[in-house]
């Protein structure tokens, strides 16, 4: 595994202060300058680009607007020039100043004197004034008999292209910081295994960074570690833990029986270990009943079949065991007119609650029962 070696990445600042003061351009900066310059002269080549295209849309729309507002207001002006309707005149040109895009309105004599006027004269705009201007001879058989101007607010038909200029600036802005953040991305990649491998070069040890890169810096990295580089140190063995044969040779599951060797006999293994009790055998002794049936509540519940007599099997001589501290539990039910009078199935119930609390006391204490058919 490749250990790189630490170095401290710069920041856009501290790269332009550092190229400042030692009068050298780092690669981070020198890529993420060159970016940043082509993005932004793509971007002032596409706006001065789109503006044209906006003004050369914005010149046609104001030249057909202004041509059409002064034909129709020359062919509605004319009898009222005629007859010098200076009030009508006044009152038309009035009305056509309420448009928005109309700023200024003015009919001139032939002499080229003011006869009516409405509206402000607009300052000198983006297009210049003679680019708002319109004029028109009013004629009337075949006879000048003035002329009319109109100026338009051009203000309002650069509005969409000024939103259009801002728009793309935001845009703009937003390309450049981007354009630098990947560049610079880039420059530290190309920039810092380049440094890690300067230090490397000064204190070379087995791990050389950079070495894993698919690309001319991992071909340069893996050539100085051919060169220079130590052999990579092997990893200690792990110390093997120690066991003592004699311990877990007994417990192995897959020797025989005859394989196993035998326990180590000590001072506290020589003594004989106290034998087990066999586990507790239920066994059924018949006793001379004391009672008749009748008085048993239980008679009826028993197996009739189990009551008769049974020969005793001869009993084999078995070794003599030493004898053991034992202690006897003797159980009498109680109450049996009480017992009596229960249902048979509570009963039954009750008899085998009986039984299961008897057989659970000598499992505990290792016992034998035995069960004594005498009420």
């Amino acid at each position: 595994m490749n250990r790189p070696t630490p170095v401290k990445t710069d920041n856009f600042f501290l790269l332009i202060f550092r190229a400042l003061r030692h009068r050298r351009v780092p690669i981070a900066l020198r890529i993420a300058s060159h970016n940043v310059i082509l993005v932004a002269l793509a971007l002032v080549i596409y706006a001065g680009v789109m503006g044209l295209q906006f003004k050369q849309a914005m010149h046609e729309q104001a030249d057909a607007l202004g041509q059409a507002l002064t034909t129709q207001t020359a062919t509605s002006a004319t009898e009222l020039l005629v007859s010098n309707d200076i009030l009508s005149l006044n009152v038309l040109l009035g009305n056509l100043v309420k448009n928005p895009l109309v700023a200024h309105a003015a009919i001139y004599s032939v002499d080229n004197r003011i006869l009516a006027e409405a509206g402000q004269r607009p300052k000198n705009g983006l297009l210049g004034e003679a680019q708002g201007l319109y004029e028109i001879k009013i004629t009337f058989q075949d006879v000048m008999a003035g002329h009319l101007r109109i100026s338009l607010d051009m203000s309002q038909f650069q509005q969409p292209m000024t939103i259009s200029l801002q728009s793309m600036g935001i845009l703009a802005g937003i390309l450049l910081a981007l354009a630098l953040a990947l560049s610079l991305r880039l420059g530290r990649h190309i920039s810092t295994p380049l440094m890690q491998m300067r230090i490397w070069l000064r204190d070379i040890d087995p791990y050389t960074p950079a070495t894993d890169r698919q690309d001319e810096i991992g071909d340069l990295a893996r050539q100085l570690r051919t060169s220079f580089a130590p052999p990579v140190p092997e990893p200690e063995p792990l110390p093997e833990p120690e066991y003592d044969g004699d311990e877990d040779d007994g417990d192995d599951p897959y020797l025989e029986p005859e394989e196993r060797p035998a326990p180590p006999v000590s001072a506290r293994t020589s003594e004989p270990k106290p034998r087990l009790p066999a586990p507790p055998v239920q066994r059924r002794i018949v006793a001379e009943e004391d009672e008749d049936d009748d008085e048993d509540p239980f008679a009826d519940l028993r197996d009739s079949s189990n009551t008769a007599p049974a020969a005793r099997p001869v009993a084999a001589p078995v070794a003599p065991v030493e004898p053991h501290n034992s202690a006897v539990l003797a159980v009498q039910l109680g109450a049996q007119d009480q017992l009596r009078r229960l249902p048979r199935a509570r009963l039954t119930e009750l008899l085998q609650r009986y039984r299961d609390c008897l057989d659970q006391a000598a499992s505990m204490y290792e016992s034998e029962l035995h069960t004594l058919y005498d009420g």
